[in-house]
């Protein structure tokens, strides 16, 4: 079967995959220890069992994880995968001398010993909540790599040993990706035997592919367009899970929003639910936006924002930015202006864009956007990493685990907003250093808390992947997942 696929990878690393907008191939070439879906919960995949500390799995003080391995897990080539080889990729993962693309889901493991063919220990730092989460990378074969002094630029990145449903025919870059069945595969045997990730450029050219059914369907498809792909009689359109969040992310390090009150007023002018029902055409709204970054710990009476323009107005007069003759806000003679930094080529991006744009003039916020491509937004002009931009209107990836310590906290490695609360460090310090779920919700709702009253982001509505897919195709739980192929070995024709 053959799919629109966006942005071709310069690699089929996984350790370069991963974290990036590439990880659904992953879930085609290789394994994990454990299956995840979009709630958070975890089944064995290459481990026999999900460790707990009720059956002894993770020890008594939370510092050492014992996986026991099954023993039938092979490579596609056909050698047994056992738990050096997780041990393996765990250590160079950590290894400086590797070129990953992130390291800070791991940064409390201490070691990863394989005490046994089928059994590895991962020994912490100290106690991490999520380690299960971190720990859960695409395997690597220790038997192909362990030679190489480092894991870059390696032949492996372009012809990969997986031990994941599928296993790679042919590769022409930029064209096409085709992979089949792996005979060694230890799960159930992919009922779909050969898959063809077709490179294109956007979803407009995916949108053409399905109208001359010249494809088997497209996922992540733009929501501008599903009115018109959902006219096509050989296509049905799945919905996956909320696994993205759109927000509006502000930069503390601006003049102009590190004032709290600006930041407030901006959320309070603008009317989020007709901005948003207008540009998904109705498919997403602003109720639960901020459910994917919390997920399982979710507070809905955090609130973010509320329209109301006469009380932005009153805000920013309050603030010290009074209208003057051209209708702009001026504070010791400085212009109230923002610029807001967006993926472009995404119709729905655009629109919302635009509607910011327009809705925040009509209280004086003068804005300018600044569209980039998507190479530009993952790439050296990132907008979201560089600290360059005032406010950038992006999704947020987010994890099933509700620790997002990384995004908030003050010295958070991903924290591109530059936002600084000693509060919530403490709350998600104490959140990471326990195994009991029930208090991590309470602790994460403090969070939420003072987030939706420092307002460093505004959560405009929780997105899920819209795929069109031929109806010869029968896929099973498409919304318990976040990834495109998280359960590909399950897919049917029918």
């Amino acid at each position: 079967m053959v799919f629109a696929y966006r942005l071709d990878p310069t690699t089929l690393d996984p350790l370069f995959l991963g974290g990036r907008q590439y990880e659904d191939i992953t879930e085609l070439l290789y394994s994990t220890l454990l299956h995840e879906d979009a709630n958070g919960a975890f089944t064995p995949e290459v481990a026999a069992v999900v460790p707990t500390k009720s059956n002894g799995g993770i020890s008594g003080d939370g510092l050492d994880v014992r996986f026991r391995l099954r023993r039938d897990v092979r490579w596609s080539d056909g050698t047994a995968l056992t738990a050096a080889d997780v041990a393996f990729t765990l250590t160079e993962i950590l290894n400086p001398a590797n070129n990953i693309v992130t390291t800070q889901t791991y940064g409390e493991i201490k070691s990863a010993v394989a005490t046994s063919r089928y059994t590895l220990t991962v020994h912490l730092r100290k106690r991490y909540a999520p380690i299960l989460e971190g720990v859960n990378v695409a395997i690597l074969p220790k038997h192909i790599l362990w030679r190489a002094p480092s894991l870059n630029n390696l032949p492996f990145d372009s012809h990969p040993i997986g031990s994941g449903p599928y296993e790679l025919k042919r590769w022409i870059r930029n064209d096409v990706i085709e992979l089949v069945a792996n005979p060694y595969y230890s799960g159930m045997r992919p009922g779909v035997h050969e898959i063809d990730l077709r490179s294109i450029p956007n979803d407009s050219t995916a949108l053409s592919m399905l109208r001359a059914g010249t494809i088997d369907g497209s996922f992540g498809m733009d929501l501008s367009l599903l009115p018109e792909v959902r006219t096509l009689s050989k296509y049905s359109v799945l919905e996956g899970s909320a696994s993205y969040m759109k927000a509006l992310t502000f930069n503390m390090h601006d003049p102009i929003l590190q004032d709290r009150i600006v930041r407030r007023a901006v959320a309070t002018a603008i009317d989020l639910p007709a901005i948003v029902s207008r540009a998904t055409r109705g498919a997403f709204d602003t109720r639960d936006a901020a459910f994917p970054a919390f997920r399982w710990s979710y507070d809905p009476s955090a609130r973010y924002s509320q329209y109301n323009v006469r009380l932005a107005n009153d805000m920013l007069d309050a603030a010290g930015w009074h209208r003057n003759a051209d209708g702009g806000r001026y504070r010791a003679g400085t212009r109230l202006d923002i610029e807001i930094a967006y993926m472009s080529g995404q119709p729905s991006n655009e629109e919302i864009a635009i509607q910011l744009q327009e809705q925040l003039a009509l209280v004086g916020i003068d804005v300018t956007l600044h569209g980039f491509s998507a190479f530009q937004f993952f790439g050296k002009e990132d907008p979201t990493t560089n600290k360059h931009s005032q406010a950038v209107f992006w999704s947020i990836l987010e994890p099933p685990d509700p620790d997002q310590s990384t995004f908030l906290d003050c010295n958070g490695p991903q924290n591109m907003m530059s936002y600084c609360n000693k509060s919530v460090d403490a709350a998600n310090l104490a959140a990471l250093d326990t195994y009991d779920r029930s208090k991590r919700v309470v602790l994460y709702r403090i969070v939420q808390h003072l987030l939706a009253r420092d307002l460093p982001f505004i959560p405009v509505f929780a997105g899920r992947d819209f795929d069109a897919l031929t109806k010869r195709l029968h896929v099973l739980n498409r919304g318990a997942q976040i990834d495109t192929f998280q359960d590909v070995a399950a897919w049917r024709t029918r």
